[in-house]
């Protein structure tokens, strides 16, 4: 089949997200649904543009390599931007020499080997969280790559989405390091609750391609949230909160308390010191 080679690229990079996932199965038109080993991202990607369905499932085990492969020889002339794809021997072959480059063969993967791996029943049922109805929050693309360059000036390792009746906002960074924070009045909940991510969330806003379709929809407390990029999907699971995290918020309310308290009791009369005059 013929491709075009920067649009096989972009559908590569969209479902590595930033190196997330480094190996992937692919089946029909190169689709792909891809579950990074830590369980935290789901990767749902369509077929390419103009592939042709495949033999069978596919097992891709290193991405960043079939990338480089397609960069290596862009061809002579117009022609370039197209490049003969097809599965031969258990390999897939990406043919340059009717455009004066070289002919690849890269070795395929069992899909059952590939950690990415996904059944499809589980695919199923975890897509169908994302229901209709959900509250969608757009994203522009300044914002996005505002948060990605927030992420990186902190060197932050996590970032928090609030929600309440108010609205939301997104947190990059703790209230312990220095931080940013992104008003959301859309990320509207009738309850107050907070989501958080590692750089999970800003791998996937770095990877978005699709601004006028880009949004992210919250299903509630401690549940997947969905950032849509065009016919590309993203579920990501929110990280737990350990215990001492969520002590620090009850400690520091109870200090706050004990102070307030102390304030407002009546003075105590002051006694002599020992020792000192009568």
């Amino acid at each position: 089949m013929k491709l075009n080679r920067a649009k096989f690229i972009q559908h590569l990079q969209r479902i590595a997200c930033a190196g997330q996932c480094a190996e992937a199965v692919f089946h029909d038109g190169f689709a792909a649904t891809a579950f990074v080993p830590d369980q935290l991202l789901l990767i749902d990607a369509p077929e390419l543009e103009g592939a042709e369905p495949l033999p069978a499932e596919v097992g891709m085990a290193n991405l960043d390599r079939l990338m480089k492969a397609l960069r290596l020889s862009t061809g002579e002339g117009n022609s370039g931007i197209e490049v003969d794809v097809y599965v031969e021997d258990n390999r897939l072959v990406i043919d340059d020499t009717p455009h004066g480059g070289p002919k690849q063969q890269l070795m395929l993967a069992a899909p059952k080997t590939i950690a990415t791996r996904v059944e499809t029943e589980t695919v199923d049922k975890l897509l169908a969280l994302d229901e209709e109805g959900l509250p969608s929050i757009p994203l522009t693309q300044s914002v996005l790559a505002e948060v990605v360059a927030a992420f990186a000036l902190y060197k932050a390792a996590e970032i928090e989405v609030q929600v309440g009746p108010k609205g939301g906002k997104l947190v990059v960074g703790t209230e312990a390091t220095d931080l940013a924070e992104f008003s959301m009045p859309a990320a509207k909940s009738p309850t107050e609750y907070t989501l958080l991510f590692d750089k999970h969330l800003i791998d996937v806003f770095s990877t978005i391609t699709d601004f006028s379709n880009a949004a992210f929809r919250i299903r509630g407390d401690k549940q997947p949230m969905f950032v849509q990029d065009g016919d590309f999907l993203y579920m990501l699971v929110p990280k737990q909160r350990s215990a001492d995290e969520i002590s620090k918020p009850k400690r520091k309310a109870a200090a706050a308390e004990a102070a307030l308290a102390e304030a407002e009791a009546p003075a105590k009369p002051k006694g002599r010191r020992r020792g000192g005059k009568k």
